[in-house]
């Protein structure tokens, strides 16, 4: 009974979708699309799911995109297939959970950390031909905080359209803090040395 009522919401879920799909589709480029959870290495889950919850406002954001199902729904189709969010992270899983989800593209992505640097790689495939559309990746070499900028940015880089002024402002602001607190350290490792 409790797979049914999952199951429902989710068809519930999808035919406002759909619905919205057919109210904003004439001036958008993708109809419909699903973002899966973010393979993460370096990073807790929570920080992947926040970095994808981050990715997928930014898409919206961008208004290229009629409709994206919620990560609550995505989930839900998951846990009925007994999927997990790590291991959904290739491009026939994606496919899969596309169908499944009645879209018409899903995101698949990474973060991995690696010292003090982050990598981000986002791939938008095409669940018709099971095809990467268009694939970004970023590199991040800052405080944790920024990545919340660099995401929107790689949201918007993947839908080719320009960055908002704004983002591209907290990242100027990111990188003068980044290039402070590294002139900090190296100033406190001299004093140290000397």
């Amino acid at each position: 009974m409790q797979l049914n009522i999952k199951y429902i919401k989710a068809q519930v879920a999808i035919f406002f979708l759909i619905f919205n799909v057919l109210l904003n589709a004439q001036d958008r480029p993708y109809n419909t699309m699903a973002v899966l959870v973010f393979e993460n290495e370096g990073i807790s889950v929570l920080e992947s799911e926040v970095l994808t919850d981050q990715f997928t406002i930014a898409l919206e954001n961008t208004q290229s995109v009629g409709a994206i199902v919620s990560q609550e729904t995505v989930k839900e189709i998951l846990e009925e297939r007994d999927v997990s969010d790590e291991t959904c992270t290739n491009e026939s899983c994606a496919v899969e959970i596309g169908n499944l989800l009645g879209v018409d593209h899903v995101v698949i992505g990474s973060v991995i950390k690696a010292g003090e640097w982050f990598t981000m790689e986002v791939d938008l495939i095409s669940v018709e031909t099971g095809s990467v559309v268009e694939s970004r990746k970023s590199l991040y070499n800052g405080d944790p905080n920024g990545l919340i900028t660099e995401i929107g940015l790689l949201a918007w880089n993947l839908m080719n359209k320009i960055s908002p002024q704004s983002l591209l402002e907290e990242k100027a602001e990111k990188e003068r803090e980044a290039q402070l607190l590294a002139e900090q350290r190296a100033a406190e490792a001299a004093r140290e040395a000397a």
